[in-house]
């Protein structure tokens, strides 16, 4: 190959907007250094593109960047909503994905120096590999998710997977230990006496902070020393001073009719304790376990059988993509520091170069001196008006609420929703995407236009939003997201404080990040009615407000920092430019087929 041709990269995501929104950017920071880009696009999503942005216009301004098609496998009117991405993993599909893209690699011109594709299409691995041409895998979720899916065969392997006590420590994921450690900080051993298994909540009084304390779920761990009446049991687990929520408790007005002994609780002879009678002034305080299992993507965790078929596609998938040459990760190692250190025991040449939105941000305003428009790479029309309301509102007094182009639900879950947000007395903009409410035909108009006008002084409905741009409004205080990755670095580089309704894949992980080690937001986990949602907001937008916006300061700084000249996702950007570079210095000009 000719030195003084630019690097020709080749990029390949999952056909779906999650996974397509960073490839793409990251595309558009490598057409910046003067690389010849090929972006391939399924032709079902291409004309989507094209119906629905100027994406054209804004690409022509690279001179080489240029928009291939390709098949997704299925037919044309076949219905691609929801998880219809699965289809295209199913052998017969899968390889007419692979013959296109080898055919394209054999024809193309100038040839492909280097490969970037989404690492949930191994398949494109045996194609890199048979033609000889580097290839980099770009995994577009959390890193902490990639990593417990790398970790799943060893949680196999030492019986703690599939889950059944959603509460029992998992002790088998190196690297996750900091997720563990904040919340074991903050609790004290301690030892409590009660009653037997005859109620479903235990309230006692500890006379040491003045406090009732209130158990659910508890196991019961008697030591062989001590002298128990008939009616007596130990309850030993962390014992936590802060007041915080968890809707893994039950408080006394969920108790209902199954009451069990609330009232004095009897010294046994070998117990120095002296346990007072319950006060039933004090407010409760509550207990909870150092951990949790939720960490595990939701997902793998609560499926019965580990021969699951998504299961086995992410852990194939993700043991395949540490076989290429490098492994790129929508992170920074201010964020992230401890998984990656993880990551590269296994995949040593990792790029963690996010959050990617704010890096390609960071690198037009720095080549063209100008502040970089936020360019919507969306597979769905944009309503925009929603920026004009924004326009109308006080600064930080605005929920936004929206739940990603995969998540559904149904039509209780949103009427749910709304009154928690209308309860709250919080103004909010929420978006439900064409055809996420399940239901009858037309029932899902009939119930937005329904809630729209009852609430119209209140909130803003809008069917698609753009979401950058409205993250980054003044307006907006909080995001109620589903804790999709995009969405979650969205929020952090736009300093807006979380709430979170995780949904699947690695949202459950992404959103304990959230709300426990980053303390940016709260965790919804897996009920959301009207009474927690309504909670959480007027926590977040109220009672704890400076706390969290202070908190997703920081981050967002930290974010900053990484993409700014010296910090490490600008290096690390630099160093795989470079590396591509090297790359192409050893790619056959030309591809011999036999």
């Amino acid at each position: 190959m000719e030195k003084d041709r630019s690097s020709h990269v080749l990029f390949f995501p999952v056909p779906t907007q999650g996974h397509m929104n960073p490839m793409i950017k990251l595309a558009e920071l490598l057409a910046l250094t003067g690389f010849r880009i090929t972006y391939l696009n399924t032709h079902h999503n291409h004309e989507r593109l094209i119906k629905f942005t100027n994406i054209a216009a804004h690409y022509e301004r690279y001179p080489g960047f240029e928009f291939k098609t390709i098949t997704d496998g299925l037919p044309p009117d076949h219905p691609r909503s929801g998880h219809w991405f699965m289809e295209m993993y199913e052998e017969a599909t899968e390889m007419k994905i692979k013959q296109g893209l080898r055919e394209m690699l054999v024809n193309i011109s100038p040839p492909v120096d280097c490969m970037i594709v989404d690492a949930f299409l191994g398949f494109a691995l045996d194609v890199a590999g048979e033609l000889g041409i580097p290839i980099v895998c770009f995994r577009t979720s959390s890193p902490c998710c990639f990593w417990t899916s790398y970790s799943i065969p060893a949680m196999i392997q030492a019986g703690e997977l599939p889950i059944e006590d959603m509460d029992r420590l998992i002790t088998t994921v190196p690297g996750m230990e900091t997720i563990r450690k904040k919340l074991d900080d903050r609790g004290e051993k301690c030892i409590f006496i009660g009653y037997d298994e005859r109620s479903k909540a235990y309230r006692l009084y500890n006379p040491l902070t003045k406090k009732l304390i209130i158990l659910r779920d508890v196991e019961f761990d008697e030591a062989e020393y001590w002298i128990w009446s008939s009616e007596e049991k130990k309850i030993e687990g962390l014992f936590f001073n802060e007041n915080q929520d968890d809707d893994d408790f039950i408080n006394q007005d969920e108790q209902g009719d199954d009451q069990g002994p609330q009232q004095n609780l009897i010294e046994p002879s070998s117990s120095r304790n002296n346990i007072e009678t319950e006060n039933p002034e004090v407010q409760p305080t509550e207990v909870r376990r150092s951990t949790r299992e939720r960490r595990v993507p939701e997902s793998y965790c609560r499926a019965a059988d580990m021969e699951d078929t998504f299961i086995k596609l992410v852990v194939n998938r993700t043991l395949k993509s540490v076989q290429a040459n490098a492994l790129i990760l929508n992170t920074a190692e201010e964020l992230e520091g401890p998984i990656l250190s993880q990551i590269r025991t296994q995949c040593p040449n990792v790029y963690a170069i996010g959050p990617i939105n704010a890096l390609l941000k960071s690198r037009v305003d720095a080549k063209h001196g100008e502040s970089y428009h936020h360019f919507s790479n969306t597979l769905l029309e944009e309503n925009k008006s929603c920026i004009s309301w924004l326009d109308k509102q006080p600064n930080r007094s605005v929920t936004y609420a929206c739940f990603g182009s995969i998540t559904s639900m149904s039509r209780e879950q949103l009427i749910e929703l709304w009154y928690g947000l209308v309860n709250s007395k919080s103004k909010f903009l929420l978006v439900v995407r064409p055809n996420s409410v399940i239901g009858k035909d037309g029932e899902e108009e009939d119930v937005v236009k329904e809630l729209f006008d009852k609430a119209k002084d209140q909130g803003y409905i809008v069917d698609w939003a753009p979401q950058e741009a409205v993250l980054n409004h003044p307006a907006v205080g909080s995001f109620l997201t589903h804790s999709g990755w995009n969405s979650t670095l969205e929020g952090v580089v736009a300093g807006v404080p979380m709430i979170c309704w995780p949904y699947f894949a690695d949202q459950q992980v992404n959103s304990r990040v959230v709300s426990e080690v980053w303390k940016i937001g709260l965790e919804m986990k897996d009920v959301c009615d009207r009474k927690i949602l309504e909670k959480m907001v007027k926590e977040v937008m109220v009672d704890r407000k400076e706390e969290f916006a202070k908190s997703a300061a920081e981050m967002a700084k930290l974010a900053d920092q990484s993409v700014s000249v010296g910090g490490s996702s600008y290096s690390n950007l630099d160093r795989l430019i470079e590396d591509i570079k090297e790359m192409s210095l050893k790619t056959p000009q030309k591809v011999i087929v036999s």
